[in-house]
């Protein structure tokens, strides 16, 4: 299945194959065809316009995103603080005993 197609052979196939097609399944796809690109007009994108309420939720889950965010970031970071000091004091025994009673 090594076959070289190019798009002057596909269409010289699907118009072959459309020979045998009956008439009243040719007028069905040419009016699924028509409506298809009326639905999809030049210079229409498809995407619906920004309203306020639209405007508004995506400023909101922007902010909202964004504080999560740095929330997850300052959490991190304050895990990630170096503790060596007091684990070298709690495996050497370093620590007193008021510490652990709490």
């Amino acid at each position: 299945m090594n076959t070289y197609l190019n798009t002057n052979t596909i269409r010289e196939l699907l118009n072959r194959s459309v020979a045998q097609l009956e008439p009243k399944t040719l007028a069905g796809l040419s009016a699924a065809r028509e409506q298809a690109l009326l639905r999809h007009a030049p210079g229409k994108t498809g995407l619906h316009p920004m309203t306020p309420r639209r405007r508004m939720v995506a400023a909101f889950a922007t902010v909202l995103v964004t504080v999560s965010l740095f929330g997850g970031i300052a959490y991190y970071w304050e895990q990630a603080q170096d503790n060596s000091e007091a684990d070298l004091a709690i495996l050497t025994d370093d620590m007193p005993v008021d510490v652990f009673v709490n």
